[in-house]
């Protein structure tokens, strides 16, 4: 019954505002080596993970708390006392009371993430979620663009890394090919494979004459 007074007559309106995301991948060339597997795009179930932890962590409550009027509206004397978060509060207990406010899931199936967010009013609820997802979207973007920086520094450095082991092994090709006098080694050394084959073919002809003699 107590619950229900409460519920009906002093508990503040909570409203609650969802923005549906997908965090989508630039189509990527497929790395021509094992060692680049570990630089490969963001994806699958590593989305929403990363959104979750980004959503909750301490870097995006402290852009809030300086950018938005959130610790403000979720410590309004005018929402009720059980709602409210307390003017005296502690940095954990501001964490907590968001984290109870603002919740991630996403659809495995669709890879859909949904970010809800509540508040005492519903403007100011989806004035929080779109600056939420705002620089969600910036720290994705940052991870994305480093993560394409590196690939391109390994691509480079690969690519030097086997022009020089190319010029290398042309090099002492060059030599092989001035130390024996040869113009070029498997031209030389099909030459010498026709010359065997020749040399084989005649010795059994001889000796298929021979055996015809003898008989």
């Amino acid at each position: 019954f107590i619950f229900a007074v409460y519920q009906t007559l002093i508990a503040t309106e909570r409203y609650e505002s969802v923005a549906r995301i997908i965090v989508k991948q630039p189509d990527t060339v497929a790395a021509p080596v094992a060692e680049m597997s570990f630089l490969t795009g963001l994806s699958g179930n590593s989305d929403g993970a990363l959104v979750q932890a980004y959503v909750y962590s301490a870097d995006l409550i402290e852009y809030l708390i300086l950018n938005t009027k959130v610790e403000e509206h979720y410590t309004d004397t005018d929402v009720d006392y059980f709602s409210r978060l307390a003017k005296d509060h502690e940095k954990e207990d501001f964490y907590e009371f968001y984290q109870d406010h603002v919740k991630v899931e996403m659809d495995a199936a669709s890879q859909i993430i949904d970010i809800a967010v509540q508040g005492f009013d519903p403007e100011f609820a989806m004035s929080l979620n779109e600056k939420i997802v705002e620089r969600t979207e910036w720290y994705i973007n940052s991870i994305s663009q480093k993560l394409a920086e590196q690939q391109l520094v390994f691509i480079n450095s690969e690519h030097q890394r086997i022009s020089d082991k190319f010029a290398g092994a042309r090099k002492e090709l060059l030599d092989f090919q001035a130390r024996y006098n040869l113009l070029s080694p498997d031209a030389e050394g099909a030459a010498m494979q026709n010359i065997t084959y020749g040399l084989e073919n005649q010795i059994v002809n001889k000796e298929t004459e021979l055996l015809a003699l003898v008989r």
